[in-house]
């Protein structure tokens, strides 16, 4: 039983729809900000290490963390899942979306690979249709749209170098895209403390595998940038699985267009890249296409309240 189906029920009005909706709105743009800087930090590294020893390495962080927290969590009872098969799927998945999102980095500019890979969020919408039976209506497919078209705006593809390696992009946003739902749907059964460890211990097992064949020197000035590799990792997956399991994928997908804000915000501090025109307008359209879907849970919820039992607020 996961967390939030013993501490908001469905029936309940404190804790109802619109509530749920809106922690995890929050919670993916936690998780956008984490993912961000950890975006930044993978650039930095990405020069001097292959993806795959990134990962590695990462990995050793993560697991340390986990498994001082494992003995409060449950201990090794936490291996436990009731969907095995989905775990084992989330693993792969998990794997990867960033091994091909940043080979293509290395061969195609970052706005190109940028926009395709947010082209995640219709393909998390349409897979959320058929696989966990979410109804996704004109209005959410609308906002989605609008957010999208932002992204294209802020990023402005150059086009030029668009070739194979693309399908490298397309596929890290179909990986990811599949992560989002299959995770949604073993947080039905899965404890979220389960929902961490397993793609963590999955994916360093089998980057370890590869990592002692193209294996390169560790310069150990590094280790505070392998730290906060590890440290934003978890944090970021840490807060898509909490708010995947209390929302909608369909709600949450355009939401992810505040990964592009929070990017914008550290080129510009971390990197002294100013942004243009675009990029503003840009963000301004992929906040209002957020602000839209705020704006419809909450109406939703307002005209939902006066249907459900009075348990005295």
């Amino acid at each position: 039983m996961t967390e939030h189906t013993d501490t908001a029920p469905q029936t309940s009005v404190k804790s109802g729809r619109g509530d749920r909706v809106m922690l995890g709105i929050g919670l993916m743009i936690g998780a956008m900000l984490s993912m961000s800087i950890l975006d930044a930090v993978a650039k930095h590294l990405v020069e001097t290490y292959p993806v795959v020893q990134m990962l590695a390495l990462r990995g050793i962080v993560i697991l340390a963390i986990l498994f001082a927290l494992m003995p409060r969590a449950g201990g090794l009872s936490t291996f436990r899942s009731a969907n095995l098969p989905g775990q084992v799927r989330r693993i792969g998945y998990s794997l990867a979306a960033p091994v091909l999102f940043f080979t293509a980095l290395k061969e195609l500019p970052l706005a190109d690979v940028t926009v395709l890979v947010f082209g995640g969020s219709f393909f998390m919408t349409a897979l959320s249709v058929p696989i966990l039976g979410e109804r996704v209506g004109v209005f959410r497919w609308s906002a989605i749209a609008i957010g999208f078209t932002g992204v294209i705006i802020a990023a402005e593809p150059t086009g030029d170098n668009f070739g194979m390696t693309t399908l490298f992009a397309v596929s890290a946003s179909i990986a990811y895209a599949l992560l989002m739902i299959e995770t949604r749907r073993t947080g039905f059964s899965d404890p979220l403390f389960t929902q961490t460890l397993y793609p963590a211990v999955g994916v360093t097992f089998m980057a370890w595998l590869t990592t002692p064949f193209i294996w390169v020197p560790f310069d150990f000035a590094d280790t505070g940038w392998i730290a906060l590799l590890g440290i934003f990792a978890l944090t970021g997956h840490f807060l898509v699985y909490k708010a995947f399991g209390v929302a909608p994928v369909s709600v949450l997908a355009p939401f992810e267009y505040t990964a592009l804000v929070w990017a914008t915000i550290l080129g510009y501090f971390v990197f002294n890249e100013l942004p243009g025109n675009q990029v503003w307008l840009g963000a301004v359209i992929i906040v209002l296409s957020g602000m839209i879907i705020v704006w419809r849970e909450a109406r939703l919820s307002r005209s939902q309240h006066p249907t459900l039992p009075t348990v005295g607020d």
